[in-house]
């Protein structure tokens, strides 16, 4: 399953809201820090080794695929790849078409193998047969933009 989730943010009303004009820095100047700072967390979200709270990277082909770009009065981070929008909000996987039993049954499972820590491209766990899997939401992009929006907050009062 492949996708595209993208996290908006304007900074010119929250600017003016907390009076930042004085400072000399511009909203386009704040809402590009705030995409380069998102945009560098979310790729380190989606680059963790294997006991990571996110993502355990194996071809990289997500982490290539996160984007920033300044828009008309704020900034968007964009990421696309394999599995997005199910790593960020949750879900629960089904068989498409039984597996036939021993006893001629067609009962629908997923068959698969589980990764260990020090797998990369091909899983060595032991298999595994069940009829749904779960995959809890961990929310990258959402953390990411709102870690780099407090980062971007403590600098802001420290000048």
């Amino acid at each position: 399953m492949s996708g595209l989730l993208a996290v908006d943010l304007d900074l010119n009303a929250w600017a003016q809201a907390m009076k930042v004009g004085t400072l000399n820095q511009p909203a386009r100047e704040l809402n590009r820090e705030w995409k380069d700072n998102a945009v560098l967390r979310l790729k380190e979200k989606y680059s963790g080794g294997p006991m990571s709270r996110y993502l355990t990277a194996r071809s990289g082909k997500t982490r290539r695929n996160v984007r920033g770009r300044l828009v008309t009065g704020g900034a968007e981070v964009s990421v696309s790849g394999p599995g997005v929008f199910l790593q960020e909000f949750g879900g629960i996987i089904l068989p498409k078409k039984g597996t036939r039993l021993r006893n001629g049954r067609m009962i629908p499972y997923l068959t698969f193998r589980l990764f260990q820590p020090q797998d990369t491209s091909k899983p060595t766990g032991r298999w595994v047969r069940v009829r749904s899997a779960t995959i809890r939401a961990k929310y990258p992009a959402r953390d990411s933009a709102r870690e780099a929006l407090a980062s971007l907050y403590l600098d802001l009062e420290d000048a």
